[in-house]
């Protein structure tokens, strides 16, 4: 389904007053992009991220929290990735070490997929009704205060399916031409999300 929605908007696919980047990342400060969709455990989120450099904190890539049970957050450290998906909030599956390199991931109920590798957790599951948003590049605490981001990642394009695989957003690396304004612009939706932070975002080559 992502194969034919990609060749489907291929070339142009923004309208003239926005320029496609490859990708958005954090500069200091706490810059996110709230996506303004409220998962569950069964939506499937896919894309490609990179981290700058072996953080000493904790760097999310995409994140969500409820108080501190329901849990879904995609994140790396100074030495690993992790995944949580959980509505007990204890539940962490580790993804693999830190690096710099580029790398595709694909996150789903129990799966964490980092490019070819599959990470499995039995126990992960159970996220519903949830009320907060999900952020991209930040992650909600459990006081329901925002962690935005930091310096150390970036991420290309973002797609997230829900429960019945239907694409609700597609969001792509840009900035607005009329103020240079950086964030994502969502193709389901045909809307610019800016930073909902402090701080700056970073950002690729044109495309």
């Amino acid at each position: 389904m992502l194969r034919r929605r990609m060749a489907a908007v291929a070339g142009g696919r923004l309208p003239a007053a926005y320029q496609e980047v490859e990708w958005i990342g954090c500069s200091a400060g706490g810059p996110y992009i709230n996506t303004g969709l409220y998962p569950t455990s069964e939506w499937k989120i896919t894309g490609n991220f990179r981290m700058e450099a072996a953080p000493a904190y904790t760097a999310y890539i995409f994140g969500v929290k409820q108080g501190s049970n329901k849990v879904l957050e995609f994140y790396g450290n100074s030495n690993n990735l992790a995944y949580k998906n959980t509505s007990s909030g204890a539940s962490v599956l580790n993804c693999g070490s830190t690096d710099t390199s580029w790398h595709s991931f694909e996150a789903a109920e129990k799966t964490m997929k980092i490019d070819s590798t599959t990470y499995t957790s039995s126990s992960f599951g159970g996220i519903t009704s949830i009320t907060n948003p999900l952020l991209l590049l930040g992650t909600f605490q459990a006081s329901g205060a925002i962690t935005g981001g930091n310096t150390g990642r970036e991420i290309k394009e973002i797609f997230i399916e829900n429960e019945n695989g239907v694409l609700v957003g597609d969001f792509v690396p840009c900035y607005r031409k009329s103020d240079n304004a950086i964030g994502m612009y969502d193709l389901v939706t045909n809307a610019f999300l800016g930073n909902s932070g402090s701080g700056s975002f970073t950002k690729g080559s044109n495309v």
